[in-house]
């Protein structure tokens, strides 16, 4: 992670939801490994782009290429980098449409974060699945959290076009702002001034609220739900979500509607 991203995160974005730099480097280590090259397949690659263009040469030496007007050749639309329907019923049974789109442009999105809407749920259905470290068993709601939170900050640049998913990414958004309201209130009694780190005095923080344990267990859920109809990936749904006609996302909106939200995340 260069110096500037490290320095933009923590003035924009960690240091209002208040992680420890340990935390920090694991999340954003996790979610953006895999986009990391694997040495082998960059030399397979290159060997196999050789041949290709070997054999492409013999073609137009031997006169075998058609030419080809450019006018007849349709342009991609750049925004438009991934396509995708949910299968089976089309509508869900709220009534929204299922089929959607990921029109987000790798560009907008906060460095080292993933570009794309699957590669971010997939990332965090992993990250908030494993196991918490055994250096935070006296709280694993802190732990948690860090990942929870961050979810806000990769949303930032990822745009889903469909009536069920816009509501599923939304109420994605809003969790993870109502995680990092309530971890606030675990540390608000200290009275700290801007310049110190509450995670300093994180044996002094109050017990996670009950909005913020059910809330966690409703971001989790959500995000497994999407990364079954967004990724195919195993699991049972929890009925979180729209994509999936979940029968308890009244009780999501619910508590979100609880009280309002602060949105301490600056896109500047």
């Amino acid at each position: 992670m260069n110096h500037d991203l490290k320095q933009k995160l923590h003035e924009e974005t960690y240091e209002t939801i208040s992680f420890s730099n340990a935390g920090k480097q694991a999340v954003l280590h996790h979610i953006s490994s895999k986009k990391k090259r694997n040495p082998l397949q960059f030399l397979l690659y290159t060997a196999s782009t050789v041949v290709v263009l070997a054999v492409f040469g013999a073609i137009i030496l031997t006169g075998g290429l058609e030419k080809t007007d450019p006018s007849a050749v349709d342009e991609p639309n750049p925004q438009e980098h991934s396509v995708s329907v949910s299968e089976g019923n089309s509508t869900s049974s709220s009534g929204l449409n299922k089929e959607w789109t990921d029109v987000t442009v790798p560009s907008d999105v906060v460095e080292t974060h993933p570009t794309s809407a699957k590669e971010m749920i997939a990332s965090y259905a992993e990250t908030l699945n494993a196991p918490v470290p055994e250096q935070h068993d006296d709280d694993h709601m802190y732990y948690k959290t860090i990942g929870a939170t961050s979810i806000r900050v990769s949303l930032v640049g990822i745009t889903v076009q469909g009536e069920a998913i816009e509501k599923d990414f939304e109420n994605l958004k809003n969790l993870s702002i109502l995680l990092n309201n309530e971890e606030r209130k675990r540390y608000e009694h200290l009275n700290l001034d801007g310049t110190v780190a509450p995670t300093r005095y994180l044996d002094q923080w109050k017990e996670p609220s009950e909005r913020m344990k059910v809330g966690m267990t409703y971001l989790i859920g959500l995000v497994n739900d999407l990364n079954i109809t967004m990724n195919e990936a195993e699991g049972s749904p929890s009925g979180y979500s729209y994509m999936l006609d979940g029968d308890s996302v009244s009780e999501v909106e619910a508590l979100i509607a609880e009280e309002e939200l602060v949105d301490y995340w600056r896109d500047e």
